[in-house]
């Protein structure tokens, strides 16, 4: 791809991401603007609804001015009912608009890795393109040739690539998300309510929130199935469905803890209220309140870890081949990770000597059934795999190395 059409897709790129951030900026805003037109609205049903009940105790009222006042009320609680489900629904399309940011954030570091990838591909073939034209001039220009030669060849251009990941990676393990929670006037205990109309609203609020939990639950496990079945039957699926399932089962689970942030939240105001031992979740410790333009807000941070290797469309075998790593278990702050079944590796059957290999390069182990390498490391081959593993032992232990981290050497250049 030339230059300037690179240039033209990396404006698209970012254009596409401010976009969707524009998108979730103006729902934080509108998230903000209803909360306060709900607590206006709530805050004169109330006072209708006292005025309603002062007015029924008097006897100098007449039945057309109380039915007056009650149509009146009845006018107020539709309002309040529509702003309420506004708020609610804003809060949920917040959710969606922050995942479609951070999927579309995304999407675009991978294109931009893969462009870089293409444009160091290039170069390097440029310079092997180069380095033969100027071989075919002769013995005159054998020096100048040679010393090309010799920058040529040390070229590396799966470690060029592997380094500008590195450098230029911007997920980390512990990536924080952070979702806007619903704040409502009966929380406020400042706020003119009757107890009994404040304990019975937010018990309303309570049922939707556990219907929602419910339902998102449900959801869960149809995709679970749906993952497991991937895995037990790799011919009806391929990579990329099961990374697409994945990250409906990680947004399903993140969508059932910003729930249980809502539920705890209101269980803890209604504790309070009902004079019980305050509820605990470990979703306390990550919520903030604020005041934003005499505004009390509240929101919660979720640590969602990404794994950058699949983002990476190499076509290295050792990105390529290894086993699904349960990337949809992004690590938030409800998933133990004790829990996630790991796929296992082919059976290694009858174990063989092929000779040994010496490390080119180190390596960090990612499971436990693989071997980490220090450079100039001597392994001891018992198996080749097609797929770019090799099976072989290092210093007494057993286990699985990649292939094009090594070179094949004659036994007796190794120690023992």
């Amino acid at each position: 791809m030339p230059y300037t059409a690179q240039l033209a897709e990396r404006k698209m790129l970012d254009n596409e991401v401010d976009k969707t951030a524009s998108v979730v900026l103006n729902n934080w805003k509108q998230q903000i603007k209803i909360k306060k037109k709900l607590m206006e609205h709530t805050k004169k049903h109330e006072a209708l609804f006292h005025q309603v009940e002062s007015e029924n105790s008097k006897e100098s009222v007449t039945e057309k001015e109380k039915q007056k006042l009650l149509n009146k009320l009845k006018k107020s609680a539709a309002v309040l009912t529509k702003t309420d489900d506004n708020y609610y629904q804003e809060n949920l399309n917040g959710q969606s608009a922050r995942l479609k940011w951070e999927s579309v954030l995304e999407n675009c570091y991978k294109n931009i890795q893969d462009l870089e990838k293409e444009r160091i591909q290039i170069l390097s073939h440029i310079l092997t393109l180069y380095n033969q034209h100027v071989s075919s001039y002769g013995q005159t220009l054998n020096a100048y040739q040679s010393q090309i030669d010799q920058a040529i060849k040390s070229i590396d251009v799966e470690k060029d690539i592997q380094t500008f990941m590195e450098e230029t990676t911007i997920f980390t393990e512990d990536n924080k998300s952070e979702f806007l929670l619903l704040d409502y006037y009966e929380e406020d205990n400042s706020a003119i309510m009757d107890q009994n109309r404040r304990i019975n609203s937010i018990n309303e609020k309570l049922t939707r929130l556990q219907n929602d939990i419910e339902k998102a639950k449900k959801d869960r496990e149809g995709v679970e199935k749906m993952l497991r079945a991937y895995r037990e039957n790799p011919a009806f699926s391929d990579v990329r469905n099961e990374e697409e399932t994945a990250v409906v089962l990680d947004e399903t689970n993140l969508k059932i803890n910003l729930f249980e942030a809502n539920y705890f939240k209101l269980s803890l105001a209604l504790a309070e209220l009902e004079k019980r031992n305050l509820p605990t979740h470990p979703c306390s410790e990550r919520m903030t309140k604020w005041k934003e333009k005499g505004c009390q807000l509240c929101s919660v941070q979720v640590s969602r870890s990404i794994n950058t290797t699949k983002l990476v469309r190499s076509p290295s075998s050792r990105m390529s081949t290894r086993s699904y790593e349960s990337s949809h278990l992004l690590s938030n702050d409800y998933v133990d990770s004790d829990y996630i079944n790991y796929p296992s590796k082919p059976p290694r059957g009858e174990e063989h000597n092929y000779g040994k290999c010496r490390v080119l390069y180190p390596y960090k182990p990612q499971r436990k059934d693989e071997l980490g390498l220090e450079k100039d490391d001597c392994i001891l081959i018992h198996r080749k795999d097609d797929c770019g593993w090799w099976y072989g032992a290092l210093n007494g232990k057993k286990g699985y190395f990649p292939a094009t981290y090594v070179e094949e050497i004659n036994s007796n250049s190794c120690p023992p």
